[in-house]
């Protein structure tokens, strides 16, 4: 791409300009045309960004840097602010995904949803148009609390694991954690299992040399998402992998806050007692969440296994799985076809009646005792969708009764911080909990400038005070919850690639609501009296901080 290439040669020649201008004793009239040459190249750049359109904070934001931090400002803008490319950069993984989750969608069974209620049914016929995703029923989801049942889950799966365990994790560490994980992993694979580990190349930079050879060596297949020695060429390096999924023999999956480390079991003096959620996944949902993996590996590894039975078979609680259909699909296209929400829906119009109406005989019932009540609906969303932020802005705009909002980086765009404050105007209650010391400086402040904003409409914050709040929950009116990966931040609204799970009227979520509550006990609520009268200073750290919201 033209573009992209031409700023790369504005870097060489930026850093060769700035050489000669600043450590060479070459006469005036060079050094000034060294220095015309220079800021022609960022007036070029400040043009490029205007035409853009983002929105007058992030420009000047991003035209200051440029001003102010001669070259660095440049090369930050190229490979951080730059996104300009996000569309061509994944492209090729855009249109493979979407002809995959649209055959699967396509290809489902109907759906009966004459049982939700006004919100819920809203909330779910905004997903199937807004995501390519198929929804799911006869799906069971368990909510896992902190590092120590999470775990203690994971391992007991991994251990009965037969055909094949599939991981993908934004950190993985090779401490005693990672090393029990990866002693099972390399059991299984003696026990005849096979065995895929991919993990982000920066999320997991201190995994060592020592531990992938062991791992490839025992016959794990190991790959690394997006590595560091072709992300400074290819502009992709602050595109991260920020997904924590495990599949395991298709019938069973797991995905929510947790990565591999001892710090989430909260064995790190930095972090203390480390507060976070996961999910067991068994069921319809697994296929979907194993589609998310497959995806992303043969974009990694360029090894397509979605199309194999193998992997896309239904999971124990299924019914007729899409394998078949998808591979067709998937092996026939080549060009992304354009989405028509009003075919291959797999979702019954609702009626007019409530909970007591049955599903018709070629419909699947969305609340079955037997398998999984409610509707399960994965989520993945990266730089090439963009979309999770419209996802919760429409979570928040269904609710009728309460908003409970978890996220350990709280730096909510202007749509969702209008939403909140509408909602809160309504009279709906409305409690963000967040952590009270965070993990990084701009983060922590970041954070806090948004809270004035917030408590003068009315809600309640909670500054979480046991140790580390990691969990990324949402629950409206105690029927409708997402739970996941994302942050509500703008690295997770615009640079990640994330996976959440949103649950309609599962058993799953009063579990979800029953922790919250239980987390609440382990929080201050932040009083508007007394947070105004912090120091000055805390004020400029908030001020300074937010600034840098945009790329957070």
């Amino acid at each position: 791409m033209k573009k992209r290439r031409l700023e790369l040669v504005f870097i060489i020649v930026m850093i060769t300009l700035a050489y000669l201008v600043f450590f060479t004793d070459i006469p005036s009239l060079p050094k000034l045309i060294s220095m015309a040459l220079y800021w022609g190249m960022i007036s070029i750049t400040v043009l490029s960004l205007m035409l853009e359109n983002r929105t007058a904070q992030n420009t000047l934001l991003w035209i200051y840097i440029l001003v102010f931090l001669p070259v660095l400002g440049y090369i930050i803008y190229v490979y951080s602010g730059q996104l300009f490319f996000k569309g061509y950069l994944f492209k090729s993984k855009r249109i493979k995904d979407r002809e995959v989750f649209e055959a699967m969608s396509r290809n489902q069974e109907k759906l009966d949803l004459s049982w939700l209620n006004y919100h819920q049914n809203h909330f779910v016929h905004y997903l199937d148009w807004a995501t390519n995703t198929p929804m799911n029923a006869k799906t069971k989801t368990r909510m896992l609390k902190n590092g120590g049942e999470t775990f203690r889950e994971i391992k007991r799966a991994l251990q009965e694991a037969e055909d094949f365990i599939h991981l993908e994790y934004y950190i993985f560490r090779d401490d005693r954690l990672g090393n029990e994980i990866i002693d099972i992993l390399i059991d299984r694979v003696e026990a005849g299992v096979e065995v895929r580990l991919m993990y982000d190349a920066i999320g997991s930079l201190t995994l060592s040399g020592t531990a992938i050879r062991r791992m490839k060596e025992a016959g794990i297949k190991v790959q690394p998402f997006l590595p560091l020695k072709n992300g400074l060429i290819n502009q992709k390096f602050n595109f991260r992998n920020h997904r924590k999924i495990i599949v395991i023999d298709g019938r069973t999956g797991f995905v929510g806050g947790l990565n591999i480390g001892v710090e989430y079991l909260g064995e790190d003096e930095r972090f203390g007692f480390w507060c976070d959620t996961h999910v067991l996944i068994e069921g319809e949902a697994v296929q979907t969440l194993h589609a998310v993996f497959l995806l992303d590996w043969r974009y990694v590894s360029g090894e397509m296994l979605v199309t194999d039975e193998r992997y896309m078979k239904p999971g124990l609680l299924a019914g007729r799985g899409p394998a078949a259909q998808v591979a067709e699909t998937a092996a026939s296209l080549d060009h992304a076809a354009a989405r028509d929400p009003g075919n291959g829906s797999g979702l019954e119009q609702v009626g007019a009646s409530g909970p007591g109406s049955g599903a018709g005989p070629d419909q699947v019932a969305a609340s079955d005792p037997d398998t999984g009540t409610g509707l399960v609906h994965v989520v993945a969303t990266g730089p090439e969708t963009e979309r999770m932020s419209d996802h919760y802005y429409a979570m928040i705009s269904c609710a009728t009764k309460s908003i409970w909002i978890a996220s350990p980086y709280f730096v909510p765009n202007q749509a969702i911080r209008t939403a909140l404050r509408i909602a809160a105007n309504k009279g709906i209650q409305i409690r963000i909990m967040v952590p009270d010391t965070n993990d990084g400086f701009l983060t922590q402040y970041a954070s806090r400038s948004y809270l004035p904003e917030l408590l003068r409409a009315g809600i309640e914050i909670y500054a979480y005070q046991k140790g580390f709040l990691h969990k990324k929950v949402m629950i409206i009116d105690g029927d409708l919850a997402t739970i996941g990966t994302a942050n509500m931040d703008m690295r997770s609204f615009r640079l990640n690639f994330e996976v959440n799970l949103f649950l309609i009227g599962t058993d799953s979520i009063q579990d979800l609501v029953t922790h919250y509550q239980e987390d609440l006990e382990d929080c201050l609520r932040i009083r508007p009296v007394e947070f105004y009268k912090r120091g000055f200073s805390e004020k400029v750290k908030e001020s300074f901080a937010r600034l840098f919201s945009g790329v957070l």
